[in-house]
């Protein structure tokens, strides 16, 4: 596995197997390339395709770690859909009786309720999203670590950066070389809250976590922890020795 898709994400076809199972695609918003399953996909018309690339920072996005959706009518057949910190909810309009939003993959309307979305952060003070991106990060906490992961069932060191700050409306992308060349570089003594601090193995960025106050750091190694940071790297509290070694600091906000 080299990532996961969320609901809401979009992509591009590029083939399709031999035995009519599965689709080559490419993900629009970190322009990975995988294979997924035919079944677990909607297919959108080529204007569905083009209306949502073009409103995407529009598009309403999870705030809060997990959450339900449902198909309408609530008839339906099928249960409740579960959705993660960071998935992209697109063109949402009130329900006539205002109880509830609703929104459109194609004709499959969907209902949502109860649930906190970027949207209503946007206007907030940069050190409010700053907090917000610590405290969903500390969602993950204990999570274990899986490659390729962005849920709360499993992720990977650059998913938990990708994740957490999509859900506060900035869209990173996939691997942490990439997520590397965002920002503006900050020195050890200069760091904040909320920076991305990155690691390093024979001249390849490796790794990425959170910087956190006091020194400290959370990331995925194992599973999402919070770890000592120098500047010469991560101290593992455990073993009281380093696992990675800092390349440098970036401030994304």
């Amino acid at each position: 596995m080299t990532t996961q898709l969320l609901f809401g994400e979009i992509f591009t076809i590029l083939q399709i197997s031999e035995n009519q199972k599965w689709l080559e695609i490419h993900i629009f918003h970190d322009n990975y390339v995988g294979w997924i399953d035919i079944l677990q996909c909607t297919f959108v018309s080529a204007r569905y395709f083009t209306r949502y690339v073009k409103t995407i920072p529009y598009h309403k996005v999870l705030l809060d770690w997990t959450g339900g959706i449902e198909e309408v009518p609530e008839t339906s057949d099928y249960p409740e859909i579960i959705v993660m910190q960071g998935t992209i909810i697109p063109f949402t309009q009130p329900h006539k009786d205002a109880s509830y939003e609703i929104f459109k993959i194609e004709k499959c309307a969907y209902s949502c309720s109860g649930l906190r979305f970027y949207y209503e952060i946007e206007k907030k003070t940069k050190k409010f999203i700053i907090n917000k991106i610590v405290e969903n990060a500390l969602y993950y906490l204990h999570t274990p670590y899986l490659w390729g992961g962005r849920t709360v069932f499993g992720i990977d060191c650059s998913g938990l950066i990708q994740q957490v700050f999509r859900s506060v409306g900035y869209y990173l992308p996939r691997d942490a070389y990439q997520q590397a060349e965002e920002g503006k570089l900050v020195t050890f003594n200069k760091k904040k809250q909320g920076d991305l601090a990155f690691f390093i193995r024979e001249n390849k960025i490796i790794h990425v976590g959170i910087v956190l106050e006091n020194d400290r750091i959370i990331h995925a190694r194992g599973r999402v922890r919070i770890d000592t940071l120098t500047p010469t790297g991560i101290l593992d509290e455990n073993t009281n020795e380093y696992s990675h070694y800092l390349a440098f600091l970036k401030r994304i906000l």
